[in-house]
């Protein structure tokens, strides 16, 4: 998708367009490339505290890896109520949690 952002850029200079036009549109394509390449980060790093991400930080496979793996790790993917019936469906342990949530509070 970059790619044909950049290529967007190249035609446009290369056309015999006067300046203010050809201004606002490489504008209008940097903000585009700006925002794909910030929300792809974002979706990288989704998982990662603050403290473990430094800014413009590109994630190696390894962080990929390691992010895929703790994400999997903290998934609940059972839990057992209080009558000790195993619920493994996300709308049984959501309601699970918000009961024992409410008797908490």
């Amino acid at each position: 998708m970059e790619n044909y952002y950049y290529e967007c850029i190249y035609e446009r200079l290369q056309q015999a367009v006067p300046n203010a036009v050809i201004r606002t549109v490489l504008q209008k394509r940097k903000a585009e490339i700006v925002q794909f390449q910030s929300t792809r980060s974002q979706q990288l790093l989704a998982n990662n505290n603050a403290a473990e991400r430094t800014e413009g930080e590109q994630p190696t496979v390894y962080k990929v890896l390691q992010m895929r793996r703790r994400r999997n790790e903290l998934t609940i993917t059972a839990l057992r109520d209080p009558e000790c019936t195993t619920q493994t469906t996300p709308k049984d342990i959501a309601r699970i949690l918000s009961r024992y949530l409410r008797g908490k509070i």
